[in-house]
């Protein structure tokens, strides 16, 4: 062994240490949600939120997981992301999530519909942030909760004479007081 291995050893110890830094999940809050179309194949939602980066590096969000419920019926859409979210290093910042409601159990829609009256909906579901670079992802966990107009019920169902669209809803973070009528909505790391 020559005179140099330990020291390239022990450089090579503290670039990979360097390297091997832990990503933080960031901090998502949702601050309201807005409903922006509804058809009888899928509806369109954008998520207002206040997010923060802890980390050193971009992230960007590369995998979104969901299940939705409406009127307390599980199972009735699946929601995706339309569009990349990507949070700059170590920035608070103001940012849109566009959401795509799929929706999979007519059936259950057209039950919610029948009512002719308001229903609470929730999507929940976890995303997966990929740090720029480095390969490394780290997951955070998200709730979006409003209320469905009647009209969109009817819209979601199929029913040709629904009104266009009108319902909007806000968010609070974690831990807020729910409105009673607009929803709420909360995202925490997991």
């Amino acid at each position: 062994m020559n005179a140099t291995s330990p020291v390239l050893g022990l450089a090579l110890a503290l670039g990979l240490s360097a390297g091997c830094t832990e990503i933080q999940p960031p901090n998502v809050t949702p601050t309201s949600v807005t409903i922006t179309k509804v058809t009888a194949e899928s509806a369109e939602i954008e998520a207002s939120v206040e997010a923060t980066n802890p980390n050193k590096v971009e992230l960007t969000a590369n995998t979104v997981a969901s299940k939705v419920t409406i009127g307390g019926k599980p199972g009735v859409a699946n929601a995706m992301v339309t569009s990349s979210l990507v949070l700059p290093a170590l920035q608070k910042a103001p940012a849109k999530i566009p959401l795509r409601i799929v929706w999979v159990d007519k059936a259950a829609l057209g039950a919610l519909a029948e009512a002719k009256t308001t229903a609470p909906y929730e999507v929940e579901g976890t995303v997966d942030f990929v740090a720029a670079g480095g390969g490394k992802s780290v997951r955070t966990v998200f709730v979006v909760k409003g209320t469905m107009s009647a009209e969109d019920l009817g819209r979601a169902a199929g029913a040709a004479t629904a009104p266009p669209p009108a319902a909007t809803a806000s968010a609070a973070p974690s831990g807020a007081p729910k409105a009673s009528s607009s929803g709420a909505s909360s995202a925490k790391p997991r």
